[in-house]
């Protein structure tokens, strides 16, 4: 091994070489027993049949071979038993080939369509022979598009033309057939969010998001439909609580969909897409036109920044041990000399914390745990060299000042214990799980509303403020007063219906006529109400306003408060008395 700051360098001797995509591998515990193993399909030189590898450290121990390309490997764990042993899930055109214990456990296939469409079977029905059928196929795929064809018209444009008659014979009567073929698959837990926890299968098709039950091996009835072909997915969450769902397609158009939203919100790039990050509060999308931009869940752009070269491959690193998250990417930069090598790019944020230099550029990556290793690192480059790099425990990153919980810590914290209660607690929360999470969510959801109508009715009382103009006169010099309210209409249209109402304490005061009836105010005329107010006892500020609303029909359209004058009662009494005396 070859050791650095940062990371060791693993001596392969002799050489692993591999040729696969990124979405073809990763680390799983195949057999259950706490020792990761590097699953990887191996694809060769293209003249002999796609392989299913499995690597314990160096050493090859499985190899499983396969009929057809794969198009997606992942791992999912289908049951609750103490064992712990999970599938992998190996997807070839519209079937999903289950392995356990590195031997077949169960297929599960996508059962085709029938095509209806009356424009498509004329064509079967009238063409003459197969060349007349070609050529009306041709254009009507260009009106149409390839991918809307059935799988039966695909194939005969696909087909050489010493075929086409046999082809033609055989398939002229028969019922056109439209074949679902998978492209995506992912891993979504089912309500625990545990490694070994219970997975569901999150599977992609040409126009369709479905979700499997790898307990029953039967469709959810969550499905998303969405347009264009599939080419990343990721997902995150719990299925019985809430998760989203991030799907890419070849056409740069990116999807968000989740439990309480089959819409999802939608964003387009201009350049198709390397590869996408899916996180709690946002994801992450590269472009191979060497931007890597952010958006949050709302598809909205957070950042985006250039790369110093053409993107090849870009996957998620978390270490648990530093609590740290980082975009790795990787890019084929070319020297001064015109000869390529490979870069990697370790992101947290928008910043460039560490760098990993390449002799050629590397086209996939996995991080994650192998072996007894926590943090292990496995490229593979384009001449299908495999190269394997583990993080030290003491290493450290270029990273910014970031506070800490326990920065200013002195000596150790007193971490009580555990009471009866709390453990109840704790596992009523976890069997109820999804009740409270559906009570919280009702619960915001009101909150929203009941928000939703305050602003509302402050918006409508703003517009109302704008086509009518009021003011109010106190006269008098007590107890008794004379409140005098003007109305002015500033509008375009006459008022009907406007009535005024003086809300007050009568235990304070006594208003004569609480309530005035105005007449239709037509605009730019003023108008006014008045009505007798008088003090009964001395009360506090607030005690002493009197409230004046104006309301047509039912709407309360204006309020106002009115402070009223400090008057002494008894003073003024005892004034009056001394006049009576003295005249």
């Amino acid at each position: 091994m070859t050791r650095s700051s940062t990371w060791i360098d693993v001596d392969i001797n002799p050489p692993i070489n591999l040729q696969t995509f990124n979405c073809c591998m990763m680390l799983s515990d195949v057999h259950g027993d706490n020792d990761n193993k590097f699953v990887v399909i191996d694809f060769g030189s293209g003249t002999s049949s796609p392989q299913l590898k499995i690597y314990k450290g160096l050493k090859r121990t499985h190899i499983i071979y396969l009929n057809e390309k794969p198009s997606a490997v992942t791992t999912v764990y289908t049951d609750n038993s103490e064992q712990h042993i999970p599938c992998i899930a190996v997807v070839i055109k519209n079937e999903i080939y289950f392995y356990r214990n590195c031997k077949p456990y169960h297929k599960y296939s996508i059962q085709s369509t029938i095509i209806k469409d009356a424009e498509e079977c004329k064509l079967w029905q009238e063409s003459e022979d197969a060349f007349d059928l070609l050529k009306r196929l041709q254009v009507f795929s260009s009106k149409i598009g390839f991918v809307n064809l059935s799988t039966t018209s695909q194939q005969m444009l696909c087909l050489n033309e010493c075929h086409l008659v046999e082809y033609f014979e055989k398939y002229r009567k028969n019922n056109l057939v439209k074949q679902h073929t998978i492209t995506c698959v992912t891993e979504l837990k089912r309500n625990k969010s545990d490694v070994q926890g219970v997975s569901c299968l999150v599977i992609a098709t040409t126009d369709m998001i479905s979700i499997l039950d790898t307990e029953s091996f039967k469709i959810l009835p969550d499905k998303y439909e969405l347009q264009g072909e599939t080419a990343y997915m990721s997902a995150i969450g719990l299925y019985d609580v809430d998760y989203k769902i991030l799907v890419a397609t070849r056409t740069g158009r990116m999807y968000i969909f989740s439990k309480s939203s089959t819409s999802g919100f939608k964003v387009e790039t201009t350049h198709a897409i390397v590869a996408v990050i899916l996180r709690i509060d946002k994801f992450i999308c590269c472009t191979v036109d060497g931007l890597l931009q952010c958006y949050t869940l709302k598809c909205v752009s957070l950042w985006n920044i250039k790369l110093p070269g053409d993107p090849m491959t870009m996957v998620n690193m978390y270490v648990q041990s530093m609590s740290l998250e980082m975009t790795v990417v990787s890019c084929n930069v070319t020297n001064t000399d015109g000869h390529s090598r490979g870069l990697i790019l370790m992101y947290c944020g928008s910043t460039v914390i560490h760098k990993i230099s390449m002799p050629d550029p590397v086209t996939c990556i996995v991080f994650g745990r192998f072996g007894q290793e926590e943090n292990a690192l496995i490229m593979i480059t384009t001449n299908g060299k495999v190269d394997i790099k583990l993080l030290k425990r003491t290493a450290t990153f270029d990273l910014c000042v970031r506070p800490t919980l326990t920065a200013h810590v002195q000596g150790n914290l007193s971490i009580p214990k555990r009471s009866n209660v709390f453990i109840e607690q704790t596992l009523r929360e976890r069997e109820h799980c999804k009740e409270m999470h559906v009570r919280t969510q009702q619960t915001w959801q009101i909150l929203q509303m009941i928000v939703s109508n305050k602003r509302l009715n402050s918006i409508k009382q703003k517009i109302t403020n704008q086509f009518i103009h009021t003011s109010a006169q106190l006269l008098g010099l007590g107890p008794r007063f004379k409140i005098r309210f003007l109305l002015k209409n500033l509008g375009k249209e006459p008022l009907m219906g406007i009535n005024v109402a003086f809300l007050y304490n009568a235990h304070y005061h006594s208003i004569e006529s609480p309530r005035c009836r105005m007449p239709i105010i037509v605009p730019d005329m003023e108008i006014y109400c008045e009505t007798f107010v008088t003090c009964c006892t001395y009360g506090g500020a607030d005690e002493r306003a009197i409230d004046i609303v104006v309301n047509q029909r039912t709407n309360v359209i204006y309020r106002a408060k009115v402070n009223m004058p400090v008057y002494n009662i008894q003073t003024n009494n005892h004034n009056e008395e001394l006049n009576d005396i003295m005249s």
